[in-house]
């Protein structure tokens, strides 16, 4: 049987319970010095097909392992729980930075709804103060031909050109009152607008402080086994692990394959026979 031919695991891989087997396989070889077959044993080591080492993303205090050693687990299975303060702090904080951009720009709404109503009450006196200002200068006409008739005297004359003039005043205070609410306006919209941009920082911050939060939790990638363990409860883990080592090791071992070594040696290249 050729060295490079496929080896069939099934009946091992249903007997163990662990993804790392060394076997003797006995293999005919025949070298160029002695063309003859003879059978060899050599080491064959099994593997799972896919393994990966599970390592802390931040830095925190194991609080819970959930599996060890030769334990069976399924894809997004929690196998360490980390607790870190400082991450549900800044959460909590964020949380609250949040609230608090929202309560502005509710304010901010509110504030803009006075200044409306404040600029739609100097619109209306101003309105009218033209009414009544139209209604002096008619009167002011009506005397002013009435004394040169000599019909009334002239100090009802004056008395409707200061009407006129008093009006007049009042109108140009509103025009005042009316740029002044308008101004009032534009500041609560752009306050608005700021508490807007205020609540997609927050939120942003927040979502970032969520995403850090949850990775307190170290899940499986897929299903398998967990073959090695280099973490207990209570220890400061970081994304520099001590001595580099992983917090767990998991293994997919429902499809393995062998790795066989051969001495130089006793290779041969194999014939186009073989390679078929």
């Amino acid at each position: 049987m050729p060295i490079w031919k496929r080896i069939e695991m099934s009946s091992i891989i249903r007997t163990s319970c662990v993804t790392l087997v060394s076997l003797l396989w006995l293999c005919p070889i025949a070298t160029a010095q002695d063309p003859e077959m003879k059978t060899v044993q050599l080491p064959i080591t099994l593997e799972g097909d896919q393994r990966t080492e599970l390592r802390a993303r931040i830095e925190g205090y194991v609080a819970i392992v959930h599996g060890d050693i030769g334990e069976r687990v399924t894809k997004g299975t929690v196998l360490v729980t980390l607790d870190a303060p400082e991450l549900e702090a800044t959460v909590q904080r964020r949380q609250r930075m949040l609230s608090q951009a929202e309560a502005h720009l509710s304010v901010s709404e509110g504030m803009i709804e006075i200044a409306k109503a404040k600029l739609s009450q100097t619109q209306s006196a101003r309105q009218e103060q033209q009414a009544l200002l139209n209604l002096k200068v008619s009167i002011r006409d009506r005397y002013n031909v009435l004394v040169n008739g000599g019909a009334v005297q002239r100090e009802m004359l004056d008395e409707a050109v200061f009407a006129v003039s008093a009006v007049t005043a009042a109108i140009g205070k509103a025009d005042a009152d009316i740029a002044a609410a308008q101004a009032d306006v534009g500041a609560a919209v752009n306050e608005a607008e700021y508490a807007m941009a205020g609540i997609e920082v927050a939120k942003a911050e927040l979502s970032h402080a969520v995403a850090q939060e949850q990775l307190r939790q170290i899940k499986a990638p897929f299903d398998g086994i967990i073959t090695e363990r280099s973490v207990d409860p209570g220890q400061l883990v970081s994304p520099r692990h001590v001595n580099g080592k992983p917090l767990l090791v998991v293994e997919h071992v429902d499809v393995m394959r062998g790795v066989l070594t051969v001495p130089c040696l006793l290779y041969t290249s194999p014939s186009p026979r073989d390679r078929g």
